[in-house]
C-alpha cells in the first residue's frame, strides 16, 4: 500500500514541475506601447499603438522564433522588427496595422508567404530583402506608399499581386507597376519566361527593377524611356550577352546601362543612345574622358559620380535633363565641350550636387559629332607583339576627345620544325618549333609507332576446366602481349554399368573423360514392380455411447464467462481483506 501511495505522490510532483520547466524557457516584456510574450518559438505582440524601437543587434525575443501573431490594436511595426529571424515561417498581422517599418522582415529566409491586411498604408523600404523562400506577395487596396528595394534577394518570388482598387499601384501578370503604369517597380526574380516586353506606357524603370531576374534573357524597352534606376538589371544574364556589349559597356537597345570595363581611361558612348542610366559609370575610377553622342536626352542620377580622374566630358545639345548628383565629386573635371550654344545650355535642366560640372570651363559649339572631329596625328602608344594587341591614339584638336584603336597582334613567325624525341612503341615523340621574333617555343606530339610482334607461343596448355595462356613478344621494345586459350572441355565416353539395379537397391553407371580421366557417375533407378491387389477389411461395429447425465460442456464463450466470474470473486475477496487490515491498524 505504501508503494502505491508513493507512486501517486511522485506522479503529482512531476505534473507540477513540468509546467514550471516550460515556463522558465518563455519570456515576456514591453516594446513601445505594446506587450510581447514568447512561448517556445511563438511570439505574440499585443497592445494599442506602435511597437517603438529597440536594439537591432539584440532583439528582446531573440532570432529563433518560428511564428508571430500581432494582435488587434497594434498600429506600427518598427524598423528591423523581425530582421534576421531565419526560422520565421508564419506571420499573422492585425487589421489595425498602418505601417510596416524599414527592413521589418529582412532576412526571414524561411517565410514563404505573407498576407498584408487591409488597413496598411505604408510599407517602408527593404521590408522583404533576402526573404529567399517568399513565393508570392499580396498588396491590399489601402497601401499607398512603398519604399525602395522591397524584394531584393527574394529568389523564389514568382508573383506580386495588387488589389484592383488600389489607388497607387497595379499588378499586371505578376509584375508591379505604379497605378498609371508609367513606372515598372519590380519584376519577380523567379518569374518564368525568357523574354519580356515592357509596356509602351512605361517611361521609368525603377531601382533594381529587374535585379537577379534569373530566367530572363531578353528585355525589350519602349522608345519613350527617360529614366533607368540604379542596378535595374544587376546580376542578370543580359549584361553578359555579346549583343548587349559595346566598347566595354552594357546596353539594352538605345539605353546605356553600365560601364562594365572599369579600367578604361576614355570612352565614347554608342551612337544612337538616348538615356544614360543611374550609376552608369559606377566604379570606373580610371576614366579620364567621356564623349556623349548626339541623341542622348537624359543623364541619370550619379551616372558619372565619383570619377575622380575625369578631366574632360563632351556633351551634345540634345541633352535636356541632367539628374541630381550626375557629376558629383568629379574633382578633376576641368573642361566641358558642349556641342551647342549658351542659349541651348540655358534650356537644359541640371539637378543639384553637380558643382563639379557647373564649375568647370565650358567650351561652346565644340565638335558636333564624331565625323566632324579634326584629328591630329596617330601615335602608337603600345607596340603589338606576337600575342598581344598594340594600341594607337589620335586626339581631336578641337575638343581633345581621344580615339583609341587596337593594333592587331602579329602572330608568331616559326622556323623549321625539328624532331626532339623519336617515337617508340610505348612513348610518343616530340616536335619543336621556335618563333624567330620572340623565341617562343611550341611543341608538337608524334604518335607512338606500332608494335612488331612475333608468333604466338603457348605458355600454359589449356585443360578441360582451366584456360591456357599464349604470348608474343615485340621485336622492337620487348613488350609482351598475352591472351587466353579457351578450356578444351571434358570428352566423356559412353556410360558403363558398375552395379546392376535390383528391386531392393538402385544401381550405378560411370563414364570416363578421355582427356583428363575425370569420372562421371549417375544412378540407375530400381526396376518397377506390379503391386498385389489390396483386400478391404470388414468394418468394425462400435457400440453406441451412453449419454452422460453429469458434467457441464463449455464452449469458448462459456469458458470466458467463467474466467471473468473467477476474477471478480478474487477481486472482492482481496478488497475485503485490505479493508479489514486497515481497520485493525486504525
Amino acid at each position: 500500500m505504501k508503494k502505491v501511495l508513493s507512486l501517486i505522490l511522485v506522479l503529482c510532483m512531476v505534473a507540477v514541475v513540468l509546467p514550471m520547466r516550460v515556463s522558465a524557457a518563455d519570456a515576456n516584456g514591453t516594446v513601445g506601447s505594446c506587450v510581447w510574450k514568447l512561448e517556445g518559438t511563438k511570439l505574440t505582440i499585443s497592445g494599442n499603438g506602435s511597437t517603438g524601437t529597440f536594439s537591432l543587434d539584440n532583439p528582446p525575443w531573440g532570432r529563433n522564433i518560428t511564428e508571430v501573431v500581432v494582435g488587434e490594436g497594434v498600429t506600427n511595426l518598427c524598423i528591423g522588427m523581425f530582421e534576421g529571424c531565419r526560422s520565421l515561417r508564419s506571420v499573422k498581422l492585425p487589421s489595425t496595422l498602418k505601417t510596416i517599418g524599414l527592413s521589418a522582415f529582412n532576412g526571414c529566409s524561411s517565410l514563404t508567404s505573407i498576407d498584408i491586411p487591409e488597413g496598411v498604408a505604408t510599407i517602408e523600404g527593404g521590408t522583404f530583402v533576402d526573404c529567399s523562400s517568399l513565393v508570392q506577395v499580396n498588396i491590399p487596396k489601402t497601401v499607398t506608399s512603398m519604399g525602395l528595394e522591397m524584394f531584393s534577394g527574394c529568389y523564389a518570388l514568382a508573383s506580386i499581386t495588387v488589389h484592383e482598387d488600389n489607388p497607387s499601384f497595379k499588378s499586371v501578370d505578376g509584375i508591379l507597376f505604379n497605378k498609371n503604369m508609367t513606372k515598372l517597380i519590380a519584376y519577380p526574380q523567379n518569374k518564368q519566361g525568357q523574354k519580356y516586353t515592357v509596356p509602351d506606357t512605361v517611361t521609368d524603370i525603377g531601382y533594381k527593377a529587374f535585379e537577379e531576374a534569373r530566367n530572363l534573357i531578353y528585355v525589350y524597352l519602349p522608345d519613350n524611356i527617360t529614366h533607368i534606376g540604379h542596378n535595374a538589371f544587376f546580376l542578370t544574364i543580359m549584361q553578359h550577352m555579346p549583343e548587349n556589349q559595346y566598347n566595354g559597356g552594357f546596353y539594352l537597345g538605345d539605353y546605356f546601362i553600365l560601364q562594365m570595363d572599369k579600367k578604361m581611361t576614355s570612352t565614347s558612348i554608342r551612337e544612337g543612345t538616348k538615356v544614360i542610366a543611374d550609376g552608369a559609370f559606377s566604379g570606373s575610377t580610371e576614366m579620364v574622358a567621356v564623349n556623349i553622342p548626339d541623341g542622348v536626352t537624359h543623364i541619370g542620377d550619379s551616372a558619372l559620380a565619383w570619377l575622380w580622374k575625369l578631366q574632360r566630358v563632351s556633351i551634345p545639345k540634345s541633352v535636356k535633363y541632367i539628374s541630381e548628383s550626375a557629376f558629383y565629386d568629379c574633382t578633376a573635371l576641368k573642361t566641358v565641350f558642349y556641342r551647342g550654344s549658351m542659349n541651348d545650355r540655358s534650356r537644359m535642366f541640371v539637378g543639384g550636387l553637380n558643382d563639379s560640372l557647373t564649375g568647370a570651363k565650358w567650351t561652346y559649339n565644340a565638335c558636333i559629332n564624331s565625323e566632324q572631329h579634326v584629328w591630329g596625328e596617330t601615335t602608337v602608344t603600345k607596340q603589338a607583339d606576337c600575342t598581344t594587341d598594340g594600341e594607337e591614339q589620335k586626339t581631336c584638336t578641337l575638343c581633345k576627345s581621344v580615339n583609341t584603336t587596337a593594333i592587331p597582334a602579329k602572330g608568331h613567325s616559326f622556323g623549321i620544325t625539328s624532331q626532339t624525341k623519336v617515337p617508340t612503341c610505348v612513348e610518343a615523340g616530340v616536335t619543336e618549333k621556335i618563333c624567330t621574333v620572340c623565341q617562343h617555343v611550341e611543341q608538337g606530339v608524334l604518335p607512338p609507332t606500332e608494335h612488331v610482334f612475333g608468333p604466338w607461343n603457348v605458355e600454359i596448355q589449356p585443360t578441360c576446366d582451366d584456360v591456357g595462356v599464349e604470348k608474343r613478344i615485340c621485336s622492337l621494345c620487348d613488350g609482351v602481349e598475352a591472351r587466353n586459350i579457351e578450356a578444351i572441355g571434358h570428352d566423356y565416353g559412353e556410360f558403363a554399368i558398375v552395379t546392376e539395379a535390383t528391386a531392393e537397391q538402385e544401381g550405378s553407371e560411370q563414364a570416363v573423360c578421355k582427356n583428363c580421366g575425370d569420372v562421371q557417375t549417375r544412378t540407375i533407378p530400381k526396376p518397377e514392380t506390379t503391386p498385389a491387389p489390396e483386400t478391404t477389411p470388414e468394418p468394425e461395429t462400435t457400440p453406441a455411447e451412453e449419454p452422460q447425465s453429469t458434467g457441464i460442456a463449455f464452449g469458448g464463450m462459456g469458458m470466458l464467462v467463467a474466467f471473468v466470474a473467477v476474477v471478480v470473486i478474487a477481486g472482492a475477496v482481496i478488497t475485503a481483506l485490505l479493508i479489514d487490515k486497515f481497520k485493525k491498524r486504525s
